[in-house]
């Protein structure tokens, strides 16, 4: 029912069926990270290489989550994920993108994007007396951070722009939520285009969507790093020819929200409901996978140490940036506390397989710069995730006061059979909508032949029924029938 091998050669997957016609709602998370986002591609390959020996070659991560989420470089793969082809806007045999060529992506790109830019003359004068007067230690580098971002962001926009064209969100092939943050407005920015996919019959076609944003803007946005690339803005046409619509200013998401899990969450329950108010979540019919790309304790950071640090050591640090990163950390391993907490509290109990969070642990891994994408770096964030494939299960056990992501006591089992048992439960969701919803519409279509044959026989006994009549005349006849 699921792989295009099923019904033909060339036949593509169809769009997967909203969640009423099935089981259990499924969201995928991804965190931001930088050049880390290597890891995740890792994570996702594999899960998406099992989905095909499932059901076939042409199956994508779209085709089985609701909801893909992500924040900065997550952000990014999100929108590779479920982005049709940027010509037709269909889904095509490589649109949307493979996971694997998503980290092929990142190696090919990775070291453009991320290429220090030339100083300017002022720069050079600075960096000069500085360095003769011994003020700092990088000076290249504490220079141009004085002067401006670290990187100007061109070949990041070239990039997304080649690969995203004029998209908008309304094209995914999915439901995607992009957080960005807002510069003059507390809290995040949600780019969302699930209400789109989930839930709507007939479905809403793209021109119903009020938010026409542009993928390319959101990518930009959400990977608009402080201190590493310039601050994003864009403006959306308003709801009328008179209106200009909004002017949003942002910068990348992973201030507030590093980890989207939680609002991915939310977003679903929200729109499944048809509110706009919280509302309650199903925990025991949900099925979420989120995938971190960092550990808090790796850097290994003291008092002492930061007790010596100024402005410019918690910005630029042997190439570190201390202090986005302990921002960035800190609020995804709140959300993945909470997201844990909810879990539980909600009678999945701490070995719940309804939340899994594949995030590298303390234990042996090299903290990598999020901007340093050199050959070297990269193949090792890429073994990082292989490796991490084959650790063991990591949770945070509720029940010990230090609320650390650690491995589970006495628990054999592996991220990757993790990962394959969610597999074969996400096909199984898929192939539940698609029967569903093909039972439904032959139940509409017998519907439709019962009304014809209705209409025609009291044609013949001199009665002109209209559609209305003969649907009131079935009803009639159902309800006697019960």
């Amino acid at each position: 029912m699921c792989s295009s091998s099923s019904s033909g050669a060339d036949e593509l997957p169809e769009r997967l069926p909203p969640v009423r016609y099935g089981s259990r709602t499924t969201v995928l998370s991804i965190d931001g990270g930088g050049i880390r986002g290597l890891i995740p591609t890792v994570i996702l390959a594999f899960l998406e290489e099992k989905l095909q020996e499932l059901d076939g070659p042409d199956a994508r991560l779209a085709d089985y989550f609701d909801m893909i989420a992500g924040t900065s470089t997550g952000g990014l793969i999100a929108a590779m994920l479920a982005a049709p082809d940027k010509e037709t806007k269909l889904r095509t045999r490589n649109s949307p993108m493979p996971a694997e060529k998503i980290k092929e992506f990142y190696l090919d790109y990775g070291p453009k994007i991320f290429e220090r830019r030339r100083p300017c003359p002022g720069e050079v004068v600075l960096s000069k007396v500085s360095n003769w007067l011994g003020l700092l230690d990088d000076v290249p580098s504490s220079i141009s951070l004085l002067m401006g971002p670290r990187y100007n962001g061109s070949a990041l926009r070239e990039t997304i722009n080649k690969y995203m064209g004029n998209l908008t969100i309304a094209d995914t092939l999915t439901g995607i939520l992009v957080t960005a943050h807002e510069i003059n407005h507390p809290g995040c920015l949600l780019f969302s285009s699930y209400p789109h996919h989930q839930d709507q019959n007939p479905p809403l076609p793209p021109e119903a969507i009020k938010s026409k944003y542009k993928l390319a803007d959101i990518c930009i946005a959400t990977t608009a790093a402080p201190t590493y690339f310039p601050a994003h803005s864009f403006q959306v046409s308003g709801s009328s020819s008179n209106s200009s619509g909004r002017k949003h200013h942002l910068v990348d998401g992973g201030l507030s929200a590093n980890n989207p899990t939680l609002d991915a969450i939310w977003r679903t329950a929200q729109h499944r409901a048809h509110r706009r108010r919280p509302v309650a979540v199903d925990f025991e019919n949900l099925t979420v996978l989120s995938i971190g790309n960092d550990d808090s304790e790796t850097r290994g950071y003291t008092a002492e140490d930061c007790a010596r640090w100024g402005a410019h050591k918690w910005v630029l640090n042997d190439g570190y940036n201390p202090l986005v990163d302990m921002l960035t950390m800190a609020n995804a391993f709140r959300v993945h506390l909470t997201t844990t907490f909810l879990f539980y509290l909600h009678g999945n109990g701490y070995e719940s397989s309804n939340y899994l969070r594949i995030q590298p642990t303390k234990h042996g891994y090299m903290w990598i710069p999020m901007d340093d994408a050199s050959p070297m770096k990269m193949n090792y964030l890429i073994k990082m995730g292989e490796h991490l494939l084959k650790e063991r299960l990591a949770r945070i056990d509720l029940t010990k006061l230090s609320w650390r992501h650690e491995y589970v006591h006495d628990q054999p089992r592996t991220n990757k059979q993790e990962l394959e048992d969610l597999a074969k439960i996400l096909s199984k969701e898929r192939k539940l909508r698609l029967e569903n919803k093909k039972r439904e519409e032959r139940a509409r279509e017998e519907d439709r032949r019962t009304e014809v044959r209705l209409q025609a026989y009291f044609q013949k006994l001199g009665f002109n029924m209209d559609e209305k009549a003969t649907k009131a005349v079935l009803k009639s006849l159902d309800e006697w029938d019960a």
